[in-house]
């Protein structure tokens, strides 16, 4: 597969549009602006409730899942 653009490089693989690699994107981009708004605006890093680690982590391995079974491109 050739590159396209960035995003379309992470969120497709050979079916196109990928639900976990969506996911995963929505994750990163949620909890990073969390974080970062803590760490500017607060001056301390932030502290995650167990539930979103949690859910995090379930986030995280139906990720794995769904990426074990990929042919590699």
């Amino acid at each position: 597969m050739a590159s396209k653009n960035f995003f379309n490089d992470i969120l497709t693989d050979v079916n196109g549009v990928s639900l976990h690699r969506f996911q995963a994107l929505i994750w990163t981009i949620v909890l990073g602006a969390v974080f970062l708004i803590e760490v500017v605006v607060e001056e301390k890093m932030p502290e995650f409730d167990p539930y979103v680690l949690g859910v995090l982590g379930i986030s995280a391995g139906t990720y794995l899942g769904f990426k074990i079974p990929e042919q590699p491109s």
